[in-house]
């Protein structure tokens, strides 16, 4: 320490700078450790400092922050000040940087130091001596030095007062936020010293839960003081938060403060409605004053507005929330009880299982205009009924404010949980609240108490409550019996109250607050409230540790679900609080489970199984704030509505609809700990602005709860295809959206994800620098299928124009039928269009025949077979709609949703056919294309929605999220891209639960042709060979010329048996006449005019692909044109999402040495170079250095750029990168790593595919992968055979599933085509098609493998009944490659661990063989920490093999399939672990035959 000293009173020329490397100096040589140490005990900043290596640590650790904010203050104030003699009093000034920041900044503005004294205040003796040091080298002797080693409520006016004609400026750095310091006193202090112009110079951290700084000025009059500056910078120098006020105080003779007897009121939000109450008003401009009214002031004889809420409990923030959700919202359902009974004008009405309490037949509401609008309301004027409608209206919101004031009366610490008993007094100047407001508050704090881990011992210490009530109620039933008084009873006089709260519902601020002084309140312990005059805060959302509730289910031995009765009938009371629901859907509490426990979850409800809710209780029971991502604007709006809708209104979106200035304000209200919920688009978390926003948030005590992926299979669907933020999400989210301790909890839902998608959106989410996700993550209601949908393909005759090439010399007979020519591909939607308008009118026949007796009792018995017996009747399915039910009218009962797959031009877009219906049907046809230039999309969303439109003729972006419950019927134009697609497009419809009808429309067509490859040339065959016809024309012609063709040489087309021939999207009539050329811009690098000609010709696809790769050539499916024109509608899109390897190589290529980059080689400087490409210069860094790569991207290659920036981060090339939306370009980080590095990226990626085993495997075949030409580099080499090994990869297996995926979906569309079967069979055929679609391939009958390979575990064990170890030991094979085929040995194990489940779950008897594929699935998909999985394990190895020894009559034969099967399940567990499954159960195995024989020989 000498020397410490000795080095600062030797500078010359002092500075910060210097100082602060002197103290960094003295810890220099200090370990790790050592260092941490004296971090931990500075507690963030907060500490005492008592000695000298803490005071170096915290110059180390925050004097940067310091001298940044100081400096940044310092320049706002005025130049002149420094010209003149003045004073300057550092408040708590630590090590004196306050003021040796002041005298750097006017030194280096070139001025002398004018200073005439400075006072350096204190209460650590140990820091003062050290700013004493560090001021004293600055000053000369003349300057006056005082130091006052005290806290400030024991400094007096005497010891600060200042001198005439010498300003002062007053220092608080980080100072004020400090919760113990006495701000009235403080500010009291002050302006009693005010002799000339004194500046308040306020810094601190920006936190919303710590407005001192503002509650600190509060104190002055706004009048009486100017304002110099402000400023409030979330991520200041990208580093720190920052708030800052100047103020200054010019002297006068009458002061600078507010004259208040007591504190500053503040200004809360809370408050409930009626469900009565609410219907009268909506919609008028009554609704807003309800809102105002929500707004009111509290005063107290304590500082409120000071309080820091820095460290809540978590229950009391959860308290908060629920409390504060709505601005007003709705009453518990008690509340609505009570006054149902007290005044009878109400009924509990449950409607689609939704409670409400309207208002009785006859009975409405009048006059409320008076009592909401309350101005200076006589409560002795009112009449009986008025007085009665005071009490609806005010008492509801009068019992909001109360609990909001008791939360704060607990987190102030003013009452305590820990007393036994509270004795409240309560002074009802007005309306009754009181007594129902504690019932209340009881029911709210005990459910949710009881249903927690931690705080389940948490109780409401016993409450004796005293009303002082109004006469004109004291005979309200809304007191519950509760005696009232007018006054104070005698024998409540010496009584310190643990709270007292007056509050009158009718009386505005500005009228006089009586004293505090009338009861006896503990610990200050007082509340008054008033109504507002104006707003002037705004509801804050409390955030603090998560919670972790106790379990609402449990799995049997089965692993079916069994609900916690307890648990659940708590956890009922906030659904039946919150969304009014009566009780959970099927599926939903599994999901909730895991949720509620802050367990990552993946949750698949059926479309309207209430999938939002499964999120939203959980955001509301958490003291968080939620991120949803939604996949469209208009799901954003729908979810946000629905929460508007049920009184929710701490929420809202942020997306493209918005203009830049309500983007920015709703950012700064999350950012600011206003809402609770907060939709967004998944490309916004690829904002650099937006993702530092999230990430400073946990510096000022903003936490989060949950990171919500709303349609989580768009991850897969999309996110591979054309929205590749969608695969950088689960890291974003875990890096950048933070609780309060640790990760967030991960939370997905889809109506609609088979096994396949559910593992590649898993896959995507965890891994590398995401979340941790175990086996039991997906959680899957079971019955996809719902009972009121029903389906439906029509086929549409397609009718094409004749060929005109064909016989053009007219050699046949002209009453012979001519070919077709087939290349038209938009010919055949105009009969889709024209189709559609008769078909409108049909469907209410087609809805009201599945209705009659016998179609309804196939549906229900279908149904019990498939999944389980319904809760449902065949009566309460039964809607009947009208034939007309689209006639124009005020409102409509019944609606229809007709999906496009185009927007415009074509016949198949919305613009075409909402034209067409609104022509012929209807004018209230609305169409929707969730497009940025379409206005008029969301307006319709609403009027659809409201029942004033009957049919939307939408885009896709119409299939998710969209919940309206009288949807009758969907039609789709083209059928969709995947099974998963469809069924959310077709679970738009029934929502009611009411029978509704999804119909597909599917182009029908027969075509024949004589191959080219027949050598007979004779008349007529040289002119129709090759030649496409209607098959029964075709047999006419032959016929005609008794002609015999084998069959071999003929080639049928039909929707099922479907052609293509090769297109060129750039010029293809150049290449159909084989005449390109350079002329060309793609014909240097084009793959496609190397084809042979014989290979230009319609093919069977099979055929196609053999003969190009049999060329040597790769070209993508885009490439590919499809005789149907449905499929080849929907490969359109399939071919831009996956133009083939070579396309994506030679699109990394150019990022890596073509496309002209910017990249930064200075960190601070943010200097920049320029190169082609990044390649350059990421190989003369140094291993481990990290550049920032700028790449500017086009419309017409933003895409393509996109996907390359994916696949380099899956070999972790590129590190991060975001997504400047102004600039058009990309921000990526890009690391130089040493040789191998990025195999070993590699290597990572794969094991989300593969065992660790097998991506070794793997990697050694890219290490060989072979390059076209030598690399420059050994480290280029290496990235170029990752990026080219990753390219094919991908091609194998993410875009082949793709393409099945769609192949799927086409066979669904054949299987309800099939001609001889009635209506209502193949109804029930698809959907047992989706049913084990959805469920797992390997519980499909009729699976097969690749490899032609009948692969059904449903059919081998007879649907669970038989067993036998040939199955166990060949479903034990759907990891090696012959079973995989293009999928990936994990998926396959997730599908048979989905297909034991589906079986095991109707078994009444054991099945070893079931049991042990269990087992094996669960030892390969690793249970890590997770018990119940290890648990059941466990107990599926002993019981599969226990029971296989019972069964097997030979014993050696047992203990054969004993040593095979452990072998086989051995590189999945870990030596220990099977070394005591085989002890322990072949103890069991011994016990169990010991028994046996002992009980053989008693006998």
């Amino acid at each position: 320490m000498e020397n410490y000293i000795t080095k600062i009173l030797g500078l010359e020329t002092p500075s910060f700078d210097t100082i602060r490397r002197f103290a960094i100096q003295e810890i220099a040589s200090f370990s790790e450790a050592k260092k941490k140490d004296l971090f931990d005990r500075l507690d963030r900043g907060l500490a005492l400092l008592d000695d000298h290596l803490t005071l170096c640590q915290y110059m180390n650790s925050f004097g940067k922050m310091h001298k940044a904010k100081l400096q940044d203050a310092f320049k706002e104030l005025p130049s002149e000040l420094f010209d003149q003699k003045f004073d300057v009093i550092d408040w708590g000034c630590g090590q004196g940087m306050g003021s040796i920041n002041l005298f750097d900044h006017i030194l280096k503005r070139g001025k002398s130091l004018n200073v005439r004294k400075v006072t350096l205040i204190e209460p650590s003796s140990k820091a003062l001596e050290r700013a004493r040091l560090h001021t004293s080298v600055y000053l000369n002797k003349e300057v006056e030095l005082v130091t006052i080693n005290k806290f400030f409520e024991s400094i007096s006016k005497e010891e600060i007062k200042g001198y005439p004609d010498i300003p002062v400026i007053h220092i608080f750095s980080n100072i004020l936020d400090v919760a113990q310091i006495d701000l009235k006193y403080l500010s009291r202090l002050i302006d009693s010293t005010v002799l000339s112009d004194n500046f308040l110079v306020c810094v601190g951290p920006l936190n919303p839960g710590n407005q001192r700084i503002d509650a600190f000025m509060s104190y002055f009059d706004k009048k009486l003081i100017d304002l110099i500056f402000e400023k409030e910078d979330p991520y200041f120098y990208e580093k720190w938060t920052f708030k800052c006020k100047l103020y200054k105080l010019e002297v006068n003779e009458i002061g600078h403060l507010i004259p208040i007897e007591y504190f500053p009121p503040v200004q809360f939000q809370a408050g409930y409605v009626l469900d009565i109450v609410r219907d009268q008003v909506k919609d008028s401009y009554l609704a807003e004053q309800l809102k105002f009214i929500s707004h009111f002031e509290v005063a107290a004889p304590f500082d409120l507005g000071a309080s820091v809420y820095e460290d809540i409990h978590p229950i009391l923030a959860v308290l908060n929330n629920i409390i504060t959700r709505g601005v007003p919202t709705k009453p518990s359902i008690l509340v609505e009880e009570v006054f149902s009974k007290c005044f009878g004008l109400t009924d509990r009405s449950i409607r689609l299982g939704g409670i409400s309490f309207p208002s009785k037949p006859n009975v409405s509401l009048k006059g409320v205009e008076k009592i909401v609008r309350f101005e200076r309301v006589n409560l002795e004027h009112l009449s009986e009924y008025e007085l009665v409608l005071a009490q609806l209206i005010l008492s509801p919101l009068a019992i909001g404010r109360f609990h909001k004031i008791l939360i704060e009366a607990l987190i102030t610490g003013h009452i305590s949980l820990k007393s036994k008993v509270w004795n409240l007094l309560i002074e009802e100047a007005d309306v009754p609240f009181a007594a129902l407001a504690i019932e209340d508050f009881k029911q709210l704090f005990t459910n949710l108490t009881e249903l927690t881990f931690e705080y389940d011992g948490l109780k409401l210490p016993e409450i004796n409550l005293t009303i002082i009530g109004n006469d004109l109620f004291k005979d309200s039933g809304l007191h519950l019996g509760h005696p009232v008084h007018e006054t104070l009873p005698k024998d409540k006089s010496s009584v310190g109250f643990d709270l007292v709260f007056t509050l009158s519902m009718l009386k505005a601020v500005d009228e006089k607050i009586e004293g505090f002084s009338s009861f006896k309140a503990k610990n200050n312990c007082y509340f008054n409230t008033r109504n507002i005059q104006n707003y002037r805060s705004k509801r804050q959302i409390y955030t603090s540790s998560l919670i972790k509730y106790k379990n609402l289910v449990k799995k049997d031995t089965r692993g079916n679900y069994q609900e916690i009765e307890e648990n659940v009938t708590k956890l009922t009371y906030f659904l039946q609080l919150l969304f009014r629901k009566e009780s959970f859907r099927p599926g939903q509490l599994p999901i909730l489970d895991r949720a509620l426990q802050n367990l990552p979850v993946i949750g698949l409800l059926p479309t309207g199984g209430g999938k939002s809710l499964t999120y939203q209780i959980p955001v509301l029971m958490q003291p968080g704030i939620a991120l949803i991502v939604d996949p469209l604007k208009s799901l954003m709006k729908d979810q946000y509505d629905g929460l508007l809708a049920a009184g929710i209104d701490s929420c809202t979106y942020i997306n493209s609809s918005l203009t830049t200035e309500e983007k920015k304000k709703r950012e700064d209200e999350l950012e600011s700990s206003q809402l609770q919920f907060v939709f967004l688009s998944p490309e916004r978390l690829s904002i650099l602005s937006f993702r530092k926003r999230l990430y400073h948030m946990h510096s000022y005590n903003v936490y989060f709860s949950y990171g919500v992926i709303d349609e989580v299979h768009c991850v897969s669907e999309w996110g591979h295809d054309f929205r590749f933020s969608y695969l950088h999400l689960g890291r974003n989210l875990y890096n950048y959206v933070r609780a309060k301790e640790g990760p967030i909890s991960l939370f997905g839902l889809t109506a609609t994800a088979s096994f396949d998608v559910l593992a590649d959106v898993e896959r995507e989410l965890s891994g590398n620098g995401a979340f941790d996700l175990d086996p039991d993550t997906i959680v899957r209601y079971e019955n996809t299928n719902r009972l009121e949908l029903q389906y439906k393909i029509e086929k549409v005759r397609v009718e094409f124009k004749d060929d005109e090439y064909y016989d053009r010399n007219k050699k046949m007979p002209a009453f012979l039928p001519r070919a077709k020519n087939i290349t038209d591909k938009w010919t055949p939607f105009k009969f889709k269009a024209a189709f559609l308008r008769d078909y409108v009118g049909e469907i209410p026949f087609h809805l009201n025949y599945l209705q009659e007796p016998g179609a309804l009792a196939k549906i229900f018995d279908r149904y019990e077979q498939r999944q389980e017996a319904s809760s449902l009747s065949p009566s309460e399915i039964n809607v009947y709609v009208p034939a007309d039910f689209y006639s124009e009218r005020d409102t409509y009962e019944h609606a229809g949703i007709i999906f496009c797959p185009h927007a415009s031009k074509t016949d198949l877009s919305v613009e075409k056919n909402a034209e067409n219906l609104r022509n012929d049907i209807s004018p209230d046809i609305g169409s929707f294309t969730g497009q940025d230039d379409d206005d008029s999309s969301i307006e319709n969303l609403e009027k659809f929605r409201d029942n004033q439109l009957p049919i939307m003729v939408a885009t896709k972006a119409f299939g998710m999220g969209i919940d309206k419950p009288n949807v009758r019927f969907t039609v789709n134009m083209n059928y969709s891209s995947s099974l998963e697609a469809f069924v959310q497009e077709a679970g738009r419809s029934g929502r009611d639960k009411r029978t509704a009808l999804s119909v597909i429309l599917v182009s029908d067509y027969r075509l024949a042709r004589i191959n080219p490859n027949y050598s007979d040339q004779s008349f007529p065959l040289g002119i129709i060979k090759n030649k496409w016809f209607y098959e029964e024309d075709l047999d006419q012609i032959l016929n005609y010329y008794n002609l015999r063709i084998p069959s071999a040489y003929i080639t049928i087309a039909t929707p099922s048996n479907d052609v293509v021939k090769l297109h060129c999207t750039k010029d293809n009539r150049m290449f159909a006449f084989s005449e390109c050329s350079t002329e060309c811009s793609e014909f240097k690098k084009c793959n496609l005019r190397k084809v042979s000609p014989e290979s230009k010709g319609w093919k069977t696809e099979l055929e196609l692909v053999q003969e190009i790769k049999a060329q040597g050539l790769s070209i993508g499916k885009r490439n590919f044109q499809y005789l149907n024109p449905d499929y080849d509608t929907v490969m359109y899109f399939f071919g831009n999402s996956f133009k083939g390897d070579i396309e994506e190589k030679r699109s990394m290529f150019e990022l890596l040495s073509q496309i002209r980059v910017a990249v930064e080689t200075s960190e601070d400087q943010k200097e920049v170079s320029f190169f082609q490409g990044f390649l350059t210069p990421l190989l003369k860094a140094i291993v481990g250095e990290r550049l920032i790569v700028y790449v500017p991207y086009t419309e017409e290659n933003k895409t393509d750029l996109s996907k390359s920036i994916y696949r380099m981060c899956c070999i972790e090339l590129i590190e991060d990168f975001t997504q400047d939306y102004a600039k058009n370009q990309y921000r990526i980080e890009v690391v130089r790593k040493e040789e191998g590095g990025y195999f070993e990226g590699l290597e990572r990626f794969l094991q989300r595919y593969y065992t660790p085993d097998r991506a070794k495997l793997e990697i050694q075949r890219a290490i060989n992968f072979p390059l076209n030409k030598e690399a420059e580099s050994k480290i280029a080499e290496e990235i170029f055979k990752c990026l080219g090994f990753l390219t094919e990869f991908v091609y194998d297996k993410i875009s082949e599933k793709r393409k099945r995926a769609i192949d799927d979906m086409r066979n669904f569309c054949m299987e309800g085509l099939q001609e001889d079967k009635d209506w209502t069979d193949l109804n029930e055929d698809l959907k047992d098609f989706l049913f084990y679609y959805f469920n797992s391939k390997f519980a499909k009958t009729d699976y097969v493998t690749d490899q032609g390979e009948p692969f059904s575990l449903m059919v081998d064990t007879e649907e669970g009944k038989y067993s036998h170890e040939s199955i166990l030991f060949k479903f034990l094979r759907v990891i090696e490659d012959d079973v995989v085929g293009i999928g990936t040995p994990l998926d396959n194990v997730k599908h048979l661990y989905g297909a034991v489940r589906l079986i095991s779950r109707s078994l009444t008897d054991e099945n070893p063989t079931l049991a042990l594929l269990e087992a094996f699935c669960l030892a390969y998909l690793q249970v890590k920490e997770n018990e119940n999985l290890k648990n059941q394990l466990v107990n599926r190895y002993a019981a599969g093999m226990i029971e296989f020894y019972e069964r097997i009559e030979i014993e050696s034969e047992f203990w054969d399939l004993f040593q095979v099967y452990n072998e086989r399940i051995s590189p999945y567990l870990d030596e220990e672990q099977l070394e005591t499954l085989i002890e322990e159960t072949s103890f069991l195995i011994h016990a169990n035959q010991l028994k046996k024989i002992t009980t053989n020989y008693l006998a």
